[in-house]
């Protein structure tokens, strides 16, 4: 079906039909010429109808056009600002930075900006943002697009940590934790942490292979410990937090202060005493897991749940949006009704 939409003009309350343009995008008055931009054309209106100036894919998202002379100036939604001579010619002019304005999370290493376009919904769903991620060299922009992440196309990127030798850990809410390699000219895939590589570790959100949450997941904070074990959140499962040793090896944990089965977590943080802090979704409080320094056994550990009331951490609200570790190693509380301050 092509799409088209007519031009009209209104003189002295009197409309009239002037032209028809498929994929209108934009109609301009420059120096009392009337030109329109649609997908991929620049025309101008003369006195037979509409003339064709230009055209190219590098317009196929125009969304504006100024004139300098003989020359124009094409603001496009994906060509960023181009440049047509008087013969026709074009030139791409692309400031740097990421190639979309999506942004759901921030993370740096010695020398690279990491960032990742998409992860959750307000409402702790999928946003089903298939963008990859980007990273700041302090040198130039760089991409690594959804589809060169790993055997299946993978979405919603919510953490990207940096590991041992410049390896890169990314959490997904969808797809477990995605690890990619270091090479000369930026990163490769290396391999996928989920239930099936995990022995059963990380939990999917079913258990059923005949559901269609089998082999999904919500895993939200990753971080690495004093001791070189990643840690990372996994929600709605009844293991909501597990952990990776420097060998590769796996083991998830039960919270037995709080039912993590039917709630989302969110960041994770680590303190000097190699607490995990992490935070329950939708005003769930504060959860402190203490392995006492043995994570491989779990008889001796410690968990506690913190909320508003006395006694059990005096919170100024149980919706909690985020958590920092200070240099002096103190937690700060982001919630709905201010910022907390716990000293240990």
């Amino acid at each position: 079906t092509q799409l088209s939409d007519s031009i009209f003009s209104l003189v002295n309350g009197q409309g009239s039909f002037i032209a028809e343009e498929q994929y209108l995008r934009k109609i301009k008055v420059i120096e009392e010429q009337l030109y329109v931009l649609s997908r991929s054309k620049l025309k101008k209106l003369n006195s037979t109808g509409l003339e064709l100036l230009s055209e190219s894919s590098f317009l196929y998202k125009a969304n504006d056009v100024i004139k300098e002379e003989s020359n124009f100036w094409i603001a496009d939604g994906g060509s960023a600002l181009i440049l047509v001579d008087e013969l026709n010619n074009y030139r791409q002019f692309k400031p740097e930075g990421p190639e979309s304005d999506f942004v759901f999370s921030l993370s740096v290493s010695e020398n690279n900006l990491f960032v990742s376009p998409g992860g959750i919904s307000i409402i702790w769903n999928n946003n089903n943002t298939y963008k990859g991620f980007y990273w700041f060299d302090s040198y130039s922009w760089n991409n690594l697009n959804y589809n060169q992440l790993g055997e299946t196309d993978i979405r919603d990127i919510t953490t990207i940590l940096q590991g041992p030798s410049q390896s890169l850990f990314l959490a997904t809410w969808n797809d477990g934790i995605i690890q990619l390699k270091k090479e000369q000219n930026g990163y490769e895939y290396d391999k996928s942490h989920n239930f099936f590589t995990t022995n059963g570790q990380i939990q999917s959100l079913s258990p059923e292979p005949s559901s269609s949450s089998y082999g999904r997941y919500r895993i939200q904070g990753v971080l690495f410990d004093n001791n070189g074990d990643l840690w990372a959140t996994n929600s709605l499962v009844e293991k909501g937090l597990t952990r990776m040793d420097p060998q590769g090896q796996w083991q998830s944990y039960k919270i037995k202060s709080y039912n993590t089965l039917n709630d989302h977590l969110g960041d994770l943080i680590i303190d000097d005493y190699n607490q995990k802090w992490f935070y329950v979704a939708k005003g769930g409080g504060l959860l402190v897991y203490n392995d006492n320094n043995t994570p491989e056994l779990e008889n001796d550990d410690n968990d506690i749940h913190l909320t508003t009331t006395a006694g059990q951490g005096g919170l100024p609200s149980n919706s909690i949006y985020s958590l920092a570790k200070d240099l002096e190693g103190q937690i700060w509380i982001g919630t709905d009704k201010g910022l907390s301050l716990i000293h240990i």
